[in-house]
């Protein structure tokens, strides 16, 4: 795929994009973590949790209890 998005420009390259913006969708709304999300699609956390936090999605991650601490 990045071979593919080097070389190609416009239409394609949108594309690619919109193929991103799916698998980031889908791997939410499995309940993966930005980190989870970000090694799966070989792209920065920050870019994740970017894209997470432009559509106000709450992260995912382990439950923590307040003024538990003990974890």
């Amino acid at each position: 795929m990045a071979v593919y998005l080097c070389i190609t420009a416009g239409r394609a390259l949108m594309r690619i994009e919109q193929h991103v913006h799916n698998e980031r969708w889908k791997l939410y709304r499995q309940g993966k973590t930005d980190q989870e999300i970000a090694r799966e699609l070989s792209i920065g956390k920050s870019t994740v949790t970017t894209w997470r936090k432009k559509y106000n999605l709450p992260a995912h991650g382990r439950e923590r209890n307040k003024g538990d601490d003990n974890t």
